[in-house]
């Protein structure tokens, strides 16, 4: 899946990868938490304005939706499976212009080509602080998209791999 010119423009100014990188690096407890409770974490997300959050059992990940626009769907898949916190990346702009993927394939499709570590967890206060980072993140690449998708429309072109 490719990054469309706009999806790619907010990522790098938003220096996506750096913060990833960081982010993981800085979130590697010796002992993971993977008992966690999945009503317990759904709660957290709640918390952060995620009150329509799903979580998918057989799955093992919370779908959590927003849409503040019309023309700008963007959403997380979290996955919280061995006391490591997995985000997919959710975009679709204009209903047709569509990417998901995780945040190390993110990182991927903007250049970077050395694995980074999933992000890990010891308890339920890390998993907050981790969450809340996230979804402080998560914000801002809707806000800048949001704003961008009005202005230049013309970077809305298809572009295949």
């Amino acid at each position: 899946m490719v990054l469309q010119p706009l999806m790619k423009k907010v990522l790098e100014e938003l220096d996506f990868v750096n913060w990833y990188k960081a982010l993981s690096a800085s979130h590697q407890p010796v002992q993971r938490f993977a008992d966690y409770d999945a009503d317990e974490a759904r709660e957290m997300i709640a918390e952060f304005g995620y009150p329509g959050t799903t979580y998918i059992p057989a799955a093992l990940f919370y779908i959590v939706v927003d849409a503040d626009d019309e023309d700008l769907d963007a959403g997380l898949n979290l996955s919280l499976k061995d006391g490591q916190l997995e985000m997919v990346l959710n975009l679709a702009i204009g209903g047709k212009h569509r990417f998901s993927g995780s945040f190390s394939l993110v990182c991927e499709k903007l250049g970077h080509k050395e694995a980074i570590e999933k992000p890990a967890f010891a308890n339920y206060k890390e998993l907050y602080a981790l969450l809340k980072i996230v979804f402080a993140k998560f914000e801002q690449i809707k806000e800048r998209m949001m704003g961008l998708s009005s202005k230049n429309t013309t970077m809305l072109s298809f572009v295949k791999e």
